[in-house]
């Protein structure tokens, strides 16, 4: 009788481990949390280790992505701060450099280069 009770309480910690959500944040990095709800601009959340505790709320913006308990994964939109801008192509590229014989004889050398 008493493995059986062993076994009924090890099986529900091992249910109640992996019945966790994984929060990926931008700043803060992985969080283990119940996630409550999810809005358009906000996600609110609980953390695993303290389920009494507070209901946290971030902006929507702030989380990469949630995986989910049952391996769901929702993917939000990365952040502009976090999205590199495209590098531009120039065409044409203008330098203007000079030597020490240069500045010495007063001249400026303008060099105009048509690579691609």
């Amino acid at each position: 009788m008493r493995i059986y009770i062993f076994l009924v309480m090890l099986f529900s910690v091992v249910m109640q481990v992996q019945a966790q959500d994984t929060l990926f944040h931008a700043s803060k990095g992985k969080l283990v949390v119940k996630v409550l709800e999810i809005s358009d601009a906000e996600v609110k959340y609980k953390l695993s280790s303290y389920p009494d505790g507070p209901v946290y709320v971030i902006r929507k913006k702030e989380a990469l992505k949630i995986v989910y308990a049952s391996g769901l994964i929702e993917a939000f939109e990365k952040p502009p701060a976090l999205i590199k801008p495209p590098r531009k192509k120039l065409k044409h590229q203008n330098f203007v450099y000079f030597t020490i014989s240069d500045l010495l004889l007063g001249q400026l050398t303008l060099v105009m280069s048509t690579r691609c």
